[in-house]
């Protein structure tokens, strides 16, 4: 099938988190998987959770970067990260639209390949109302979005306890919440910015 005006083998990818630095890329291509998405990759090194952690490039935001455009410029950009404080504000619509223009005009300044630049799809998060939806519907539209990644992980749950341990909330927990979002966003986007469901495999045959 082709995506973004590249063949890829089938829909079925593995999400940011598993391969963080680019290690297991091919391995993981072998196994199946139509491409691969690693990261986060950030711009400048910082400190990350303590403890044990298990092609397309999801960046993120530096946590201690003032100007978030900059970092992204140089793909999947990672608004939405809960382990980044204030990261999710950069959802709302004016912000939204401010730096999706500053990435796709840096991007559209440099010089590609014969593929022409990479996709832009930004990945939103799972506890947004129907508001900010339409709000980054409208963005999506406007700005022609390569596409949306619905959705990122969950800081917290109301479903669950309240846990001493910081992380994220992912995988079949936000299966019905994520599959929402997806719903609503195909609606409001009408077929008009393709949509990357994230999540929701939890078994294979």
């Amino acid at each position: 099938m082709e995506v973004w005006g590249r063949r890829i083998s089938n829909p079925i990818s593995i999400s940011a988190g598993f391969d963080k630095n680019a290690e297991a890329v091919e391995g993981l291509l072998g196994k199946g998987f139509g491409f691969v998405e690693i990261g986060s990759s950030d711009k400048v090194p910082h400190g990350g959770k303590v403890g044990p952690d298990i092609l397309d490039v999801n960046l993120g935001k530096n946590k201690t970067s003032e100007d978030a455009a900059a970092d992204y410029v140089e793909g999947v950009t990672n608004i939405s990260s809960p382990d980044t404080p204030g990261l999710r504000k950069l959802q709302g619509k004016e912000q939204l639209k401010d730096f999706v223009e500053k990435v796709q005009a840096a991007r559209d300044e440099m010089r590609w390949g014969e593929e022409g630049p990479p996709p832009l799809l930004v990945k939103i998060d799972p506890y947004l109302s129907k508001l900010d939806l339409e709000d980054i519907a409208a963005v999506a539209l406007t700005l022609r979005l390569d596409g949306l990644i619905v959705t990122n992980s969950a800081s917290e749950d109301p479903d669950y306890p309240v846990c001493e341990e910081t992380g994220d909330l992912c995988g079949k927990p936000l299966y019905i919440l994520s599959t929402n979002v997806l719903s609503y966003l195909c609606l409001l986007t009408r077929g008009k910015v393709p949509l990357y469901g994230c999540g929701g495999i939890s078994k294979c045959l």
